[in-house]
């Protein structure tokens, strides 16, 4: 979907509570979590799972927003509180399931494999470097045990490294560079192909800065 299709969803797009004398009120969901400073694309992402009354989606794109929005002096579970008041103008007690949830998943973030965080951020980079910012951030990041990859083939290797890519495009994660990219030519090794493979077949770019991947 376009940006300019995604804006007329995000527009138009409202829930509805019914109230004491029948009538309708309009609360649209998405712009009012844009308000907040959360990404069009999240909002109207987490207004659809309401929705469609999908709770589980619901939590984990919550989850997401709140890792990726956290910082040092704004932890995730603030920013959640935030998420759910708005939402409780429109779902009332229902949003207490989204919200519970969606905190659940962030406190035991740590405790999960990588590749599996509930965030809407993925980091690329050199080995010893993408680690430790996909754990600062509370990212995604392709992560297979030692005694695994020794064991595996430079083909499975890149196989499941693709695999990983292409969820993370499935996804819309926001593709985060641990090392900045001035040019691709100075890159090497699985970080190189990782970049050929997304810019080259799957027509993303370099920002200004070299620090992260678009469309």
């Amino acid at each position: 979907m376009g940006a300019s299709g995604m804006d007329t969803v995000v527009a138009t797009s409202a829930a509805t509570i019914e109230t004491e004398n029948n009538a309708l009120i309009v609360i649209p969901i998405a712009l009012q979590l844009i308000d907040m400073g959360i990404t069009a694309w999240d909002a109207w992402r987490l207004e659809q799972a309401i929705e469609k009354g999908d709770m589980k989606l619901a939590e984990e794109i919550t989850a997401g927003i709140a890792i990726g929005l956290a910082t040092e002096a704004v932890p995730g579970n603030k920013i959640i509180q935030k998420i759910g008041s708005t939402l409780t103008k429109v779902m009332g007690k229902n949003a207490d399931e989204v919200i519970a949830g969606a905190a659940k998943l962030v406190e035991g973030a740590k405790d999960i494999a990588p590749a599996k965080r509930p965030s809407n951020q993925a980091v690329l980079g050199r080995v010893g470097s993408y680690e430790r910012l996909s754990d600062e951030l509370g990212a995604r990041r392709f992560d297979v045990p030692d005694e695994v990859w020794e064991k595996m083939t430079e083909s499975e290797r890149w196989t499941a490294n693709q695999k990983f890519l292409d969820r993370m495009i499935a996804r819309g994660d926001e593709i985060i560079l641990s090392n900045p990219v001035k040019d691709i030519k100075d890159v090497s090794g699985m970080f190189r192909k990782e970049l050929n493979y997304l810019i080259e077949e799957k027509g993303y770019r370099l920002t200004e800065g070299g620090t992260r991947l678009v469309k």
